[in-house]
């Protein structure tokens, strides 16, 4: 066909057993995984990234907002 979608996800057919907390998209070096929700909203290059602090992590980790102007987008 003339247009193919990519599937991206586990090697072979596997699955994960996801909780879907997005720590997967907000650690991926390159933006090719995004939520949902901000799909289409803004380009990776557009944003600033800002540091906060990850209340999911015991160890003090921090975790990134990516900005666009002055609101944050994702």
């Amino acid at each position: 066909t003339k247009f193919q979608k990519s599937l991206i996800g586990p090697a072979n057919g596997d699955t994960l057993d996801c909780s879907f907390c997005g720590e997967c998209t907000s650690v991926c070096p390159t933006g090719a995984l995004i939520g949902s929700k901000f799909q289409y909203t803004s380009n990776i290059w557009e944003l600033k990234k800002i540091p906060a602090s990850n209340p999911h992590s015991s160890d003090c980790e921090l975790m990134y907002y990516d900005i666009k102007q002055s609101g944050i987008s994702n």
